[in-house]
């Protein structure tokens, strides 16, 4: 070693490390880092996994509070208007699950009992039932969560001192934030539709929009604009002093209540800066110029990621919080002119970037953001099936219900089909806003505790603006930022249920009420004392009980992944249905038997075994998923329900295929027609007839017996429950019982009204079944294909459509299916009947859809033998939009099938000039070559004109 070097060493080694790290502190950041890193990573927070690092998070932040407690030997917890928010909201949830009196819930919740007769005192019940929740399985899986926030918050509010803590807090959540909206844009652009390019989710992909590690794209654009306030405080933040020594004065006048005055002796350092006025101290970290250029280049990724989600509100978000940052820098006097040139190279940046993939599909986006919100306070105006106004009225009449505690945290997926209209197929887990759907689930005591919370926020967040220093009104921005974006974002979004997003809004809180109680001398919050042995004893409960809830969390991510491969075999299996039943309905439509019955009777039933056969495959691997699920999560509020569907399902497809003739209807109607001695009889009959088949009889009952437990308001499993009622219990009430209960809570549910006139029927009412059928056609599309599968073999399609007076829609399915199997004059009144509905729509459209629209109403003139009407009728679409390429396609077709060669040219090179690679087209310049040599040699006409016929050739 050279005496140079030598003396280098020396040197380093006995000058003061300024920058030495506390190992609370490295704790402390590595509980944030898993918070607001890992967290997200896994669906936003919503999947198991990422509830389950929650609580590795609250396990890492009471071990942090617990170094720094035996390191410092403080005097105890300190308590604080957190800790009132958060116990507040734990007894809340704890009253949802206790078990409490009959008198005690109807107070409470006085139309819980009449929402659930079969779990009340009626004439046949289940018992009754205990709790507020609804669904105490999803409430205690949402508490869970809220434990684990609780924990994570209140220790690393407990662990955080200075203004240096809550900055290396901000460190952390701008690089996550940073990283969310990279990782967003990267993994559109080459994704293979997997989350993170190997998580195949089932419910949707990576390919359409940009949401990151999200299953939803406005959780995604709510997180990076909440966290956005923390890179414009990395951007714009005066250069820190050296956290050893800055941190320990600040608590020292915290403490002492002086204020910091500029110094003007030969001090290094200046603890307080004029309003707008740079630090003198010299940063440990990034030069100033480095850490604008860095942030502003991660605002304007987070600005790109957040437009490209396509989120409406997410778009608003980012506007109110650019909005608020930029108004409050300018009043602190940190942005400079070169600043402010740089903000607005970077939205010129993000324009062009827009420009070239996206601007327009982000324009509609944004351009209906008005006209819904118009449509939600104009009740003159339809907002459609699913519309936020039908999910905010319904939200609203949920609270009015159970207006004190609500249904229970984690119930409003279940409780909101109960009040919503027709939805068909589509599940709100939320109300499309984060108060009402508190307002739902916890009622007006859990709202009024989140709007204090977020007013406690803000006002700690403006005090801390007004009084700090330069360094503290640069954190001020960056919380104020995030708590207006996470707040506004909440009006029209249910954002705060990805834990991914409600952590981040709280910590920013945390970090803002931490601050502020700095500038309030007079406000001396109460410490709970502990000695060393209570705080460890008080910690190792605390991770006891969050590795508990882990460890539950932990089964629920292993039951997801069975139960999403049991959502992808749904829908292949559904598509095999459909099929299976469509070829049955045909085959008995179209008999007439070939000669020989026997001969015929074994054709078709080989022809129905290849269909079915599949068919009980896809079923047995569906069944084997589901009770994978249940077994690792017994509470699973779908599982149980499907299970049940899927085993009674099980047994007719294995009776049909073992050439049993007696179906469950039939079976039914034995048991309840009372013609055994005793029950013990008429089950010893029901084994011997169905045979294997009388396990999945008793599997599926047991099955819709927990889903009915887990959750009352599963309209399906009370279907189950009415088809195997007579196993045990002989009495066509108990049967009729289960289906009112059903349609208690599942009124415009398809399964539930398509069972229901099923049971209608074995009643003996066929006007209720009749009313039933049409109720569900019109109001469930995807019920509508097994409707007329079953009514094609029963009845013609004119009976069809007075049964069941489809919309446009119905009459179009209805043409399609019998016309496949009815010649074409009984199906002319069908066809005149879609016409004139067609026209009626027509009327009350324009542009593109009136076009489609009479183009159709065209082709049906043509095919009723209108060939001038619809020639008018097609000149008529054209009009409407002259650059509809499909009308002028139509317009050829139509020309070359009359003979006119000289429109089926014009329309052709029309066509031609805008695909001229097209194969369609060729063959039709092929045709129109055809009909011009057929039309030349024509021999005229002696009644024609020559000079005509000349014209003509």
């Amino acid at each position: 070693m050279t005496p140079a070097t030598e003396a280098k060493r020396r040197r380093h080694a006995t000058r003061p490390n300024s920058r030495t790290v506390s190992p609370d502190t490295v704790a402390r950041l590595v509980t944030v880092a898993i918070a607001v890193l890992l967290v997200p990573l896994a669906m936003g927070g919503r999947h198991p996994l990422g509830q389950c690092f929650l609580s590795v998070a609250a396990m890492a932040a009471a071990v942090t509070w617990l170094v720094r407690f035996q390191q410092r030997d403080q005097a105890g917890w300190q308590l604080g208007p957190l800790d009132l928010l958060f116990a507040a909201g734990l007894l809340v949830g704890l009253l949802q699950l206790l078990p409490l009196s009959a008198s005690m819930i109807g107070r409470i919740s006085p139309n819980l009992a009449s929402l659930l007769p079969c779990w009340g005192e009626g004439p046949w019940s289940l018992g009754r039932w205990e709790t507020l929740s609804v669904t105490p399985g999803e409430t205690l899986a949402g508490l869970s969560i809220f434990a684990a926030q609780a924990v994570l918050i209140g220790c690393l509010f407990q662990s955080m001192d200075s203004v240096d803590d809550v900055e290396g807090v901000l460190r952390l959540v701008a690089v996550a934030t940073g990283l969310m909206a990279a990782l967003g844009v990267v993994q559109y652009l080459t994704s293979n539709g997997n989350y993170l390019w190997f998580y195949e989710f089932a419910f949707n992909d990576t390919r359409s929009i940009v949401k990151g590690t999200f299953s939803n794209r406005n959780n995604y654009a709510s997180f990076l604009t909440i966290g956005m306030g923390s890179l414009v405080w990395f951007a714009f933040a005066p250069a820190a002093e050296l956290p050893s020594q800055s941190g320990r004065r600040n608590l020292a006048q915290s403490r002492s209540g002086r204020r910091a005055t500029s110094s003007t002796g030969p001090s290094r350092h200046r603890s307080r800066q004029p309003r707008g006025g740079r630090p003198q101290a010299p940063s440990p970290g990034l030069p100033t110029e480095h850490r604008l250029a860095i942030g502003l280049i991660g605002l304007a990724v987070v600005a790109f990621a957040v437009l490209l989600s396509f989120s409406r509100a997410g778009a608003v978000g980012l506007a109110a919080a650019g909005l608020v940052a930029t108004v409050m820098l300018l009043r602190a006097g940190k942005i400079t002119p070169a600043a402010a040139g740089g903000i607005v190279g970077i939205t010129l940046l993000v324009g062009t970037a827009l420009t070239i993939h996206g601007i327009d599909r982000v324009g509609t986006r944004l351009d209906t953001i008005w006209d819904e919100i118009g449509d939600v306070f104009d009740d003159s105006k339809d907002a459609g099936m699913g519309g936020r106004r039908e999910v905010w009225q319904a939200a609203i009449t949920t609270m009015g219900d159970f207006p004190v505690l609500g249904t229970g945290i984690g119930s409003h997926a279940a409780v909101s089909r109960a009040y919503m209209p027709p939805t068909d197929k589509t599940v709100f887990t939320h109300a499309e806003n984060s108060y009402l759907n508190l307002g739902v689930e916890t009622g007006l005591v859990g709202l009024s505790l989140a709007v204090i919370s977020l007013l406690i926020g803000f006002a700690v967040c403006g005090l801390l603006f007004w009084k700090g220093n330069a360094r503290e009104q640069a954190v001020a921005v960056a919380l104020t930022t995030g708590l207006t974006a996470g707040a506004l974002h909440a009006v029209t979004d249910f954002n705060w249920y990805a834990p991914a997003c409600s952590t981040l809004l709280m910590l920013l809180g945390a970090c803002g009420l931490k601050l502020a109680l700095r500038h309030l001398p007079t406000v001396h919050l109460p410490t709970l004392p502990f000695d060393r042995l209570s705080a460890a004893t008080l910690a190792a409960a605390a991770v006891a009980a969050m590795a508990f809830l882990g460890n539950q969390q932990l089964q629920a991510a292993r039951a997801q992944v069975p139960y999403e491969q049991a959502i992808k075999q749904s829908r292949t299996l559904a598509k095999t249905s459909l099929q299976t039943l469509g070829e049955q309905a045909a085959a008995a439509f179209q008999k007439p038997l070939p000669p020989d019955p026997e001969t015929a009777e074994q054709s078709a039933a080989a022809e129905d075994a290849t269909g079915e056969q599949l068919l009980i495959a896809e079923l047995n691997d569906r069944m084997m998923a589901l009770d994978r699920t249940v077994a690792a999560r017994p509470d699973h509020p779908r599982a149980w329900a499907d299970l049940a569907v899927s085993r009674l399902e099980h047994f007719g497809l294995s009776r049909r295929i073992a050439g049993e003739t007696i179906s469950l209807v039939e079976i039914r109607q034995t048991v309840e027609a009372g013609g055994f001695e005793s029950p013990a009889a008429a089950e010893q009959w029901v084994k011997q007839v169905t045979g294997e088949g009388f396990a999945d009889l008793q599997t599926a009952e047991q099955a819709a017996l927990m889903a009915v437990t887990v959750n009352p308001f599963a309209g399906d499993a009370w279907c189950v429950l009415a088809a195997v009622a007579f196993l045990h219990q002989p009495d066509p009430a108990l049967a009729q019982a289960c289906i009112d209960q059903a349609l208690t809570v599942r009124p415009h549910d398809g399964q539930v009204l398509f069972e229901a006139a099923v049971q209608a029927e074995l009643d003996g009412d066929p006007a209720k079944a009749s009313h039933l059928r049409q109720q569900c056609f019109a109001e469930c599309p995807s019920q509508r294909s097994r409707i007329l599968n079953v009514l094609l073999p029963m009845m013609p399609a004119t009976a069809a459509c007075e049964l069941l007076q489809p919309d446009l829609t119905g009459l179009r399915m209805i043409d399609s299916l019998w016309s496949r199997h009815t010649p074409a004059e009984p199906m002319k009144p069908v066809k005149e009947q879609r016409l004139a509905a067609v026209y009626a729509e027509a009327k009350e459209t324009d542009g593109n859809t009136r076009c489609s629209l009479l183009c159709e109403a065209a082709h049906l003139e043509r095919v009723l033998g209108n060939p001038e009407q619809a020639a008018q009728t097609l000149a008529q679409a054209i009009n409407a939009n002259p650059n509809h390429y499909e009308a002028r396609l139509t317009h050829v077709d139509f020309a070359l099938a009359i003979g006119d060669a000289e429109t089926a040219k014009r329309e052709l090179d029309w066509c031609l000039l805008r695909r001229p690679d097209s194969e369609k087209l060729r063959g039709r310049v092929q045709r129109l070559k055809k009909l011009r040599v057929e039309q030349a040699s024509m021999p005229v006409r002696l009644d024609q004109n020559p000079a005509t016929s000349g014209e003509r050739r």
